[in-house]
């Protein structure tokens, strides 16, 4: 059984699609048509339809157990937008999309590029390539972004978290999933309970991490100054990083703000071979913390805030 539509649009498409179990397939070209293909033991019974700017499609209402998997593939102009509602089946988007807002349980979710995104998963693995604003929300599910241009806002259960590349903003939350940027260079702020945090390398910015029991790991581009409000109730905070000094006017610095229960702290040079993205030097402003001297201060070693616990 199969369907097979073919519409006329010139401009992009508002294109829904419902399917519980099965494959949704949408590529974005440069092209002034929408295509839908759907193909099942079921095909001819889901309803396709075409009104204005969008694209419609749908199983029968009295699907239930024993309906099958199907495949909807759907072609669309570039810039489309895309709404999906999923149980099981799997997504897969291709090409520059706009706004993409997905709903699924334990499918999994691929999408290529996309301006603005807006997800809710049950268990199922998101993957995202380049998105500009992001907001999602995933159960067990883990969540891996290439690349985060503008305001991005993810949280999971249990599930990891991982950016590529933060040239944005990015508020990340977990319960007790991993969350691990490999470059950030945009304002970063991650809640995490008994999962770690590691950051690869920040280039700039302010990076305000708090865990209970997961450890924080991070990497700070060598030379960069760098303002360090960092603590541990019972844990270690560990150093590597050279005395640099305050930033000139006009330099980049990185703001540190990181705080956990019982998990330890460890601040060390970036590892070498990284490539920053290019973005224009952030204007000098003071820290915010009460003593701009002391501030830039070389950031406690290990071994220093043990001697310093053994004499309190």
């Amino acid at each position: 059984m199969s369907i097979h539509e073919v519409f006329t649009t010139p401009g992009p498409v508002a294109l829904e699609v419902d399917l519980d179990h099965g494959q949704v397939v949408v590529v974005a070209a440069a092209q002034a048509t929408t295509s839908v293909d759907v193909t099942g033991p079921h095909a001819d019974d889901f309803s396709v339809e075409h009104r204005g700017d969008g694209v419609r499609v749908a199983p029968p209402k009295w699907r239930g157990w024993g309906f099958g998997r199907h495949t909807v593939r759907v072609g669309v102009p570039d810039g489309s937008s895309v709404r999906a509602r999923c149980g099981s089946a799997g997504i897969d988007l291709e090409g520059e999309l706009g706004e993409v807002t997905l709903k699924c349980g334990s499918g999994g979710v691929h999408c290529a590029r996309a301006a603005d995104l807006m997800f809710e998963s049950g268990s199922g693995t998101i993957e995202i390539g380049h998105v500009e604003k992001l907001q999602g929300k995933s159960g067990s599910g883990s969540v891996h972004i290439g690349r985060l241009t503008g305001e991005g806002q993810v949280a999971t259960g249990s599930g990891s978290i991982h950016l590529d590349r933060v040239v944005g903003s990015l508020d990340a939350k977990s319960g007790s999933g991993k969350l691990r940027i490999t470059s950030a260079s945009g304002d970063i702020r991650c809640r995490n309970g008994s999962g770690a945090i590691g950051i690869d390398v920040i280039w700039r910015g302010r990076a305000d991490l708090r865990t209970t029991s997961g450890r924080v790991r991070l990497g700070i581009e060598e030379g960069k100054p760098v303002w360090a409000d960092v603590s541990s109730v019972s844990g270690t905070v560990r150093s590597t990083l050279p005395p640099v000094g305050e930033p000139g006017p006009g330099q980049d610095h990185v703001e540190l703000h990181v705080h956990t229960v019982s998990a330890s702290i460890s601040l060390d040079p970036a590892p070498k071979g990284l490539q920053d993205d290019t973005e224009p030097a952030r204007p000098y402003d003071a820290p915010r913390g009460p003593d701009r001297a002391a501030a830039f201060a070389p950031i406690p070693t290990e071994q220093a805030v043990e001697l310093s616990a053994q004499d309190s």
